[in-house]
């Protein structure tokens, strides 16, 4: 029988809409939907082993050597979509940082058993829901929890846990962005409710 720790599992470097990148590590079956689970605007796949281990190991050596984070904040992915984005400045920004890391990365992998370092990295595009959030940046960050209370929401899009919304039916409306994984567990009614009290700066529009 086929574990965890025996399929191939992969070493990954993404980047976000801040400009923040970190390191990660995914197995086979969970490659594209780990990384778009956290919300981020592109990333590359630079190793694989079949060894869980080995592939942990990579990813703490490679946080460590190169300053890399291996968890970014919702408040900060959330804060950079309150301004301008620009995808292809990231993605080209991406693929640099890992081009002139390649002959480092090569050496850290070489010390560790049963690590391959990709030749040629393999990308990794957001997809379409969460195309949706990053085009429609700058947003506005939606004011209020949904620990409670009622909330008018019109969801368009979604990046991980962070979704791009309005509180008015009109399509024109002023976009938000907020973290919906407040509403994950809770009972939730359909019907006609309001925001509570949104304040907009006459100056963003």
């Amino acid at each position: 029988m086929r574990t965890y720790l025996t399929q191939p599992q992969w070493l990954y470097i993404d980047i976000f809409a801040g400009g923040q990148m970190k390191v990660g590590t995914a197995a086979e079956f969970r490659k594209h939907p780990r990384v778009a689970e956290q919300g981020a605007v592109c990333a590359l796949f630079v190793a694989r082993s079949t060894d869980g281990y080995s592939i942990r190991s990579l990813e703490a050596r490679v946080s460590e050597h190169f300053h890399l984070s291996q968890a970014i904040r919702t408040s900060r992915k959330i804060e950079a979509l309150t301004g301008p984005l620009d995808r292809e400045k990231l993605r080209k920004s991406l693929h640099h940082f890992v081009s002139s890391i390649k002959d480092e990365l090569n050496d850290i992998g070489s010390d560790i058993d049963g690590i391959e370092i990709l030749e040629a990295p393999e990308e990794w595009m957001a997809p379409a829901c969460a195309d949706v959030v990053f085009d429609a940046a700058p947003l506005i960050a939606y004011p209020h929890t949904f620990e409670s209370g009622e909330h008018s929401l019109y969801l368009e899009g979604l990046a991980g846990s962070i979704a791009s919304l309005r509180i008015d039916p009109d399509p024109e409306s002023p976009r938000f962005v907020a973290d919906v994984s407040g509403l994950v567990g809770r009972t939730i009614t359909v019907g006609e409710f309001e925001s509570p009290g949104v304040a907009i700066q006459e100056s963003l529009f």
